[in-house]
């Protein structure tokens, strides 16, 4: 009876698992057969109907029918958010991806699809012009795999968040972005995505014009080369031609240029090889060589639809539709340059109207065909091209665009007479000129910015690798010198008496602490280059702090100024930390650079003098670099900056025996004056350079003996800081 019972289940639990087999296959049949649909509209109540069955089905379902039904559902709302956001409806594709996302979140199997999906999701409100979400979104998914150790999934989100900040302009935190892409690429033995990611690092690092741009790319193509990639080897050699304008070296462009053609040959990639002949067609523009330039150009642009300049359908061209453009814009170019206006027209406006058929971008013929119509007297053919060219401009907020347009147009407006717009072409010549002027600014503050990660980034490496190379010179040392000892007690022991054991241990001891001690200093030899490089970046960050102030107020000049005076601190701070001491002489004058930097930035709040005891002499006596530096920043932050009138800070240096004493002096609002808002004053900042401070002290004195400390001292007005430490003279 037993056996027929369980029988009779066996047969019930294979019929349930056939009857779902069968389900799974007919919903699967349905939603392939809603991805052919002609209609979006009808497709769309399709998949209204689909889901209600899939969620019935779902309901009865067990054990893996339950990850099926669920896959199912998910796909369905792809298929729905795909057809929302082709009809422009942003909620209702976001609404649809969410739901794609909650239906496979359950199952761990699914979870390369999920991130696959958030990053849908992502790109969906970057097209949406909702940067922020989107950036939410990539954060939210990154911390869950973060939490769930899924790297490969990390990967996938870092990418996404990557090209998001590129797109977004803000390339500092790209190429940040794409440092931990390659981080996690090295942890994982994955060398084709880290070359895509050090590409991507040199696309972000050309936009702001640094040479590192050049390095990256190079790095890039030679693990392509070693992988076999002829792709990636491509895009990174067309970087590489575009990074040499940084370098200016016209020889090795042009190697670069004939080894990209023939591994674009080998490849037999059309649209590939019509590159290169483009790239070696400007490369003889910028030479001023244009009838060079002619046979490369014309042999790309056969390749690339056909030899005349005739418009061509840009369904028809495909992918060959960019190079097609660019090769017809370059041809203008060399025609225009060769002084035949006939045929340069001829391609410029070609160019120009495939860019605009296509739907192209960064490819800009339209002001150029504007300015050989007006060469050529043919003013209305200029005008309208002036102006298609300004609305490309606006709509893509780029004001170099913007301002050759506008000059284009107050040319063609001037010679028709029409006054009224050539002055309104002229005041938004100079308005855009001017904001271009402040974008370059903008752009070379960037530029310096990440030009500083990078240097610290290289200090901090090098202090690691420094720190570690001792650690094991030391244990190895540490290792041999115990062995040695080892073999020579054992020696002992075989020579001497029992009544020697006593002897010998005492000296062992005597020994031992004499290692820990030579030990101890050399580990705090170590701490105290680790301190000193976070206290490089804490002094950086507040003196960009000062250059953002004049960038706020809108006084280019000042900040210019500003910003040759903040490099040539720079230099002193970055050539001083490489010391563990340094003349005070050059520490008083990396200081003096930093108080007048602050008191410009400030506009004469305060004052200062810096005085030196006779009976030292700055040359001779050695200090830290920069220890007091938090505490000048104190007196100026904490002190003058918020006292009404101006201010006066001194800063004095003497001897007292074998100590050196610092003393700042300030008249300000005093130590125990109401604060202001943690808006208004960086108190965390200060804190923390107080207590880098501290450590720093603390070392000196293991390190050199004496004693080494600081102390305040409250005055009726104002602060008073001592700062002692072991006077140190150059040997």
């Amino acid at each position: 009876m037993a056996r027929l019972l369980l029988f009779t289940l066996l047969v019930l639990v294979r019929a349930s698992a056939f009857a779902q087999d069968e389900v799974g296959r007919e919903l699967r049949a349905r939603l392939r057969v809603l991805h052919q649909g002609p209609d979006d509209e009808q497709t769309l109540r399709g998949a209204a109907s689909l889901r209600t069955d899939l969620q019935v089905a779902r309901s009865s379902a067990t054990g893996d029918a339950v990850r099926l039904t669920d896959s199912l559902l998910c796909e369905l709302s792809v298929l729905e958010a795909t057809l929302h956001r082709r009809a422009g409806r942003t909620r209702q594709a976001v609404v649809a991806f969410e739901a794609a996302i909650d239906a496979v979140q359950a199952h761990p199997a699914l979870r390369a699809r999920q991130v696959e999906l958030q990053a849908l999701l992502a790109q969906q409100w970057s097209t949406a012009g909702r940067v922020d979400s989107a950036r939410a979104v990539l954060e939210r998914a990154a911390a869950r795999a973060v939490a769930t150790r899924d790297t490969v999934g990390l990967r996938r989100l870092l990418h996404e968040e990557m090209a998001l900040l590129i797109d977004r302009g803000e390339l500092r935190g790209a190429i940040r972005t794409g440092e931990r892409i390659v981080a996690i690429d090295r942890a994982l033995g994955d060398r084709r995505d880290a070359a895509y990611a050090e590409l991507g690092i040199a696309r972000a690092m050309a936009r702001v014009g640094l040479t590192a741009a050049f390095d990256k790319a190079r790095s890039a193509h030679a693990a392509f080369d070693t992988l076999g990639d002829a792709a990636g080897a491509i895009g990174a050699i067309d970087l590489l031609i575009t990074t040499y304008a940084l370098t200016a070296q016209e020889a090795p462009l042009r190697e670069l240029i004939d080894a990209g053609a023939a591994k674009a040959e080998a490849r037999g990639n059309p649209a590939d090889i019509a590159r290169f002949r483009d790239r070696l067609g400007r490369f003889h523009l910028q030479r001023g060589a244009a009838r060079e330039a002619l046979a490369p150009l014309q042999e790309g642009l056969q390749l690339a639809g056909g030899a005349g300049p005739h418009a061509l359908d840009p369904a028809a061209l495909g992918g060959l539709a960019p190079r097609r453009a660019e090769l017809l814009l370059d041809l203008g170019r060399a025609h225009r340059a060769l002084g035949r206006l006939d045929s340069a027209l001829a391609y410029l406006a070609a160019s120009e109207a495939l860019v605009g058929s296509a739907g192209l971008g960064g490819i800009d013929a339209g002001v150029e065909h504007g300015e050989v119509a007006l060469a050529a007297g043919r003013t209305d053919q200029a005008l309208r091209s002036g102006e298609a060219a300004l609305r490309t401009a606006r709509e893509r907020g780029d004001l170099a665009l913007v301002a050759r347009a506008s000059l284009l147009l107050y040319d063609v407006h001037k010679r028709r007479g029409d006054t009224r717009n050539a002055l309104a072409m002229h005041e938004l010549h100079l308005a855009s000129a001017d904001s271009l002027d402040r974008q370059q600014f903008r752009l070379g503050l960037l530029k310096r910015q990440i030009e500083t990660d990078m240097r610290e980034r290289i200090v901090a490496d090098s202090i690691a690798s420094a720190a570690a190379i001792e650690r094991e010179r030391l244990g190895a040392q540490v290792a041999r010198l115990e062995a040695a000892q080892a073999r020579d007690r054992m020696r002992l022991l075989g020579l001497v008496a029992l009544v020697l054991i006593g002897g010998g241990v005492l000296l062992y001891r005597i020994d031992r602490k004499r290692r820990r001690e030579r030990f101890e200093k050399e580990a705090a030899h170590l701490e105290t280059q680790a301190l000193r490089s976070q206290m490089n970046p804490h002094f950086i960050f507040n003196a960009l702090n000062s250059i953002n102030a004049f960038i706020q107020r809108n006084e280019p000049d000042d900040a210019s100024s500003y910003l040759t005076r903040f490099a040539r601190v720079m230099r002193s701070v970055l050539e001083n930390s490489r010391h563990p001491t340094v003349p005070l002489h050059d520490d008083l004058e990396t200081l003096r650079g930093y108080m007048d930097l602050e008191r410009r930035r400030l506009q004469g709040k305060f004052d200062f003098t810096i005085q030196v005891h006779p009976d030292i002499d700055p040359q001779e006596v050695q200090v830290p670099p920069l220890v007091v530096q938090p505490f000048v920043e104190n007196a100026i932050w904490h002190g003058v900056t918020h006292m009404e009138g101006k201010g006066h800070i001194t800063l004095a240096v003497e001897p007292r025996g074998t100590q050196l004493l610092w003393i700042i002096e300030d008249d300000g609002v005093g130590r125990h004056a109401p604060k202001a808002t943690p808006t208004e004053q960086p108190t965390k900042k200060t804190s923390l350079g107080t207590a880098i401070t501290r450590s720093r002290l603390d070392l000196v004195q293991k390190q050199h003996g004496g004693h080494a400390g600081f102390r305040y001292v409250d005055r009726p007005t104002g602060t008073r800081v001592e700062v002692e430490m072991p006077l140190l003279r150059d040997m």
